[in-house]
């Protein structure tokens, strides 16, 4: 267990150094790919309620926010997590001003209605790696494992190609993925 553990860490900072790398335009353009793809699932157009995390620039994560301003206007429900303690809430997306840097340098609604995660009909979860069969690797707090683990809930991660490995050491903690979304398309885990 040890020995994964530091395998774990020693991919963690592989990836983010491989994030870090991404000339703003290509991280732009990359993400631009993720949103449209993402889009353009049946799944998220038939979702009610759809969570989506905010990304945090300086870590090159995939950039969500124009997909979560669109559908925000076009009135569908979107909620992003709030770290309160060792746990996540999930608050109702109502606006860029609403946000307030919380934790880890996340962006958060600072107000609103809590909503129940048996309420979210899809998750966008981020990832740090993921494998084909629908294993990710996130930066190691669980905070999503712990909220994830007994859901029927769809599961969905993004992620750049290169994020895409051969595999992710999952422990039975680890909340496994249901399809990936990539600047190159859908893979959907069986």
């Amino acid at each position: 267990m040890e020995e994964t553990s530091k395998d774990k860490q020693a991919l963690r900072r592989q990836m983010r150094t491989r994030r870090s790398l991404l000339s703003t335009e290509e991280w732009e353009r990359r993400s631009g790919l993720i949103c449209f793809h993402l889009q353009s699932l049946e799944e998220f157009e038939s979702a009610s309620i759809v969570h989506i995390f905010w990304p945090i620039e300086a870590n090159r994560e995939v950039d969500l926010r124009t997909l979560i301003r669109a559908e925000y206007s076009g009135g569908r429900t979107i909620v992003l997590p709030r770290m309160d303690g060792n746990s996540l809430t999930f608050l109702p997306f109502s606006g860029d001003s609403n946000l307030t840097q919380g934790s880890f340098g996340v962006w958060e609604p600072n107000s609103g209605t809590p909503i129940e995660p048996e309420s979210i009909d899809l998750f966008v979860l981020p990832a740090l790696a993921v494998d084909r069969t629908g294993g990710r690797l996130g930066y190691g707090g669980g905070y999503y494992d712990r909220t994830l683990h007994d859901l029927k809930s769809l599961k969905v991660v993004t992620a750049f190609d290169f994020q895409l490995i051969e595999d992710v050491a999952v422990s039975s903690r680890d909340v496994s993925v249901d399809l990936i979304v990539t600047e190159s398309g859908v893979i959907r885990v069986s």
